[in-house]
């Protein structure tokens, strides 16, 4: 999927911070 560099940014923050793939899922 296409996304900003700025929102994939938080994505991959909220993955860490997260369990893994629940911060993509929830933006995408």
């Amino acid at each position: 999927a296409d996304v900003p560099d700025r929102l994939r940014e938080m994505i991959d923050e909220g993955r860490l911070g997260r369990k893994s793939g629940a911060g993509f899922y929830e933006y995408s």
